[in-house]
C-alpha cells in the first residue's frame, strides 16, 4: 500500500526536457520508484517502463495471467505505448498513471477499488480510469480495498472502492457513487460506465471516482492504510477520517469519521509530509 510506496530519487520529471536532462547521467532502464502491496511488488524506470513480480491470483500484476513471477516481468498490456509516472499499489489490486495523467487500475475489483465501475474478481490487464481522460490526476495511492487520486488542474480528491469505516470520506450511508457496478468476468482494457443498479450489498462501496467533499484546499499528498486515510493540503494543513481504532486518527478519541476532519494538532503548524500504515 501507499505506505511501502518509495521515490528512489528525490526526482520528479515533469516535462520531456526533464527526462532529456536525466536520461543524460543515468539510463532508461534506471528504478526510480517502487511500490509494495500485500504480496506484490511494483518497480517504475525512469523511462516510464513498469515491472511486476510476487502474487498474482488476483491479476494484481498486470500481465494478462494469474500466474505468480518469480521475476520482475514487463507489463506491456494496454500501457506498452504509454510512458508511466506514477505507481501505487493496494493489497491485491495496483493504479499507475501515464504522463498525460491517465489513470489505470488492475488486480482485484470485487469492492470496487479499481475505479472503472467494473465488478470482478480479477482484471489481469490494465483498464482505463475513464473519468481521467478529461480530469487528469497528479497522484493516485492504493488502500486495503479502496484507492484515491489527486486532480492535477483542480487539486481536488477523489477516492473509491469499499467504505464501511468511513475511509472514503464521502460521509455515511454514501453509495455506489456514479454509475454503480456491472458484473463481470472479463479483463477488457477499458468500458464506459453505465447507469445499473447497485451489485454490491454494502451500500458504502463507491464504484467510480467521487470527489470527497470537505476540504477547501488543494490536495497535494493523499495516503490510504486499510480502513483510514490521511491528506495534506498545499498550506500544510492535515485532514484524516475512517477507522479511529487506538486513536490512529489523531483527534483525541476512538470515534470514526466518515467526513475529512482536520487534524487539530498542527493547525498552526505546516507538514510537509504524511504517511499512514495498516493500523
Amino acid at each position: 500500500m501507499q505506505s511501502t510506496c518509495t521515490y528512489l530519487f528525490d526526482v520528479l520529471f515533469d516535462t520531456a526536457m526533464d527526462l532529456i536532462a536525466l536520461t543524460s547521467v543515468m539510463p532508461l532502464s534506471t528504478v526510480i520508484q517502487i511500490s509494495c502491496g500485500r504480496h506484490h511488488s511494483m518497480f517504475l524506470t525512469l523511462g516510464g517502463r513498469l515491472f511486476a513480480c510476487g502474487e498474482n491470483e488476483c491479476g494484481q500484476l498486470g500481465i494478462n495471467s494469474q500466474d505468480d513471477a518469480m521475476l520482475p516481468t514487463i507489463i506491456n498490456h494496454n500501457i506498452g505505448h504509454e510512458r508511466i509516472v506514477s505507481v501505487a499499489c493496494g493489497a491485491a489490486h495496483t493504479l499507475a498513471l501515464t504522463a498525460r495523467g491517465v489513470g489505470y487500475a488492475w488486480g482485484r475489483g470485487l469492492e470496487g477499488q479499481l475505479g472503472t465501475g467494473k465488478n470482478i474478481e480479477a482484471q489481469t490487464t490494465p483498464s482505463k480510469l475513464i473519468m481521467t481522460t478529461t480530469i487528469g490526476f497528479s497522484h493516485v495511492a492504493g488502500g486495503e480495498e479502496y484507492s484515491g487520486g489527486i486532480a492535477t488542474l483542480s487539486g481536488y480528491l477523489y477516492t473509491w472502492g469499499t467504505g464501511d469505516m468511513g475511509q472514503l470520506g464521502h460521509g455515511t450511508g454514501s453509495s455506489g457513487g456514479s454509475g454503480g457496478a456491472t458484473k463481470s468476468s472479463s479483463s477488457s482494457s477499458s468500458l464506459s460506465i453505465v447507469e445499473t443498479k447497485e451489485t454490491n450489498l454494502n451500500s458504502t462501496s463507491c464504484w467510480t471516482p467521487r470527489r470527497v467533499p470537505g476540504i477547501n484546499e488543494r490536495v497535494i499528498e493523499l495516503s490510504l492504510g486499510t480502513t483510514h486515510t490521511a491528506a495534506l493540503t498545499e498550506l500544510g494543513q492535515v485532514y484524516t477520517w475512517g477507522s479511529g481504532w487506538h486513536g490512529k486518527l489523531g483527534h483525541g478519541g476512538l470515534n470514526n469519521c466518515w467526513v475529512p476532519t482536520l487534524v487539530q494538532f498542527f493547525s498552526k503548524c505546516i507538514v510537509k509530509h504524511i504517511s499512514i500504515s495498516e493500523k
